[in-house]
């Protein structure tokens, strides 16, 4: 799967490419989002998206554009260039969102395809971090996914009884999710909020970098080799830390795992009262073998010898000689 979503990636570059729709043969434009976007998808390839002027006249802003598009640790991304004249396009839902911008262009976004959330966020004073930040960005969309998968695989066990399974398969997610929540947050200056909305104001002339008056260096710290800032004291361990890539899931699935035990209840007795022992015992088994604490297991043993001893009363009584 992961080969024909990235042989699906080369064939839309390679038909970008014929239509003028790259810029160079390393980004695409703006109006091939929607392709970009799917196959950004299917592969979970993280996505940079470089806002900036396309007819910017300062050597600053150039500069920046310059270094961004030839930036090669962005070469696993699905990159794409939205420029400020165009009447559309991505880069106006994260303009605004991370702690540390003063306004002015470009900027390069670092996006999750799956949620379209923004994990990463760089500025044209601060181009030297784009690997480090790009790497803490990739390595963000590569424990989401990877947890995607676990997900997967939990509740195929939970299908089949194995709800002990499927609950060690997710019991570190929270955790998980908690701490790289934090470093997102403090990458970006900002705690989550999904209903944050990106500034109202977008650029304008006077904001291409180097033009602009209010060209400052951004109070934001320096990042380091993760993604987090150096010059924190968040390196004590945060107990207090939100998961917000999956908030609640523990409870969630405990939810949803007790309500399918509760259907293999239901089902087993349905079974029984049609006299059909073997199918009644084989809804209940795997969940008892499997030793979940969820309190159906112990409704279920006691069904499980209710199905004994009826089956055991149904026998015919042996032959007297």
């Amino acid at each position: 799967m992961m080969k024909k979503s990235i042989a699906t990636l080369a064939l839309l570059v390679a038909a970008a490419s014929t239509q003028a729709g790259l810029l160079s043969d390393r980004w695409i434009k703006v109006d091939k989002w929607e392709d970009a976007l799917a196959a950004a998808k299917k592969a979970d390839r993280p996505i940079a998206i470089l806002y900036g002027f396309e007819g910017g006249y300062s050597w600053r802003h150039g500069h920046a554009m310059d270094y961004f598009m030839a930036e090669r640790s962005l070469d696993s991304f699905v990159r794409v260039v939205n420029y400020c004249e165009d009447s559309k396009g991505p880069a106006r839902n994260y303009f605004g969102l991370a702690e540390g911008t003063n306004g002015m262009v470009p900027e390069l976004y670092f996006v999750d395809p799956k949620t379209e959330r923004l994990v990463g966020f760089v500025d044209y004073r601060k181009t030297s971090d784009t690997a480090k930040i790009a790497r803490h960005a990739a390595t963000v969309i590569k424990w989401r996914a990877g947890v995607d998968k676990d997900i997967t695989r939990a509740d195929r066990a939970a299908e089949q009884g194995r709800f002990k399974e499927a609950f060690r398969i997710l019991k570190d997610v929270p955790g998980q999710d908690a701490k790289t929540s934090k470093a997102v947050e403090t990458q970006l200056g900002v705690e989550y909020d999904p209903d944050r909305r990106p500034a109202t104001n977008q650029p304008n002339r006077r904001d291409d970098a180097g033009v602009g008056s209010n060209d400052k260096d951004p109070k934001r710290p320096a990042a380091d080799d993760s993604g987090n800032d150096s010059n924190t004291d968040d390196k004590k361990d945060d107990a207090n830390a939100k998961a917000t890539f999956f908030p609640g899931l523990a409870d969630k699935k405990r939810a949803e795992y007790g309500e399918m035990a509760s259907k293999r209840l239901t089902n087993a007795k349905v079974e029984l009262e049609q006299k059909q022992y073997v199918k009644a015992r084989a809804f209940l088994q795997p969940m008892i073998a499997d030793g979940s604490d969820l309190p159906q297991v112990a409704e279920a043993k006691t069904l499980l010898a209710e199905i004994n001893a009826a089956e055991k009363a149904a026998r015919p009584a042996p032959a007297v000689r």
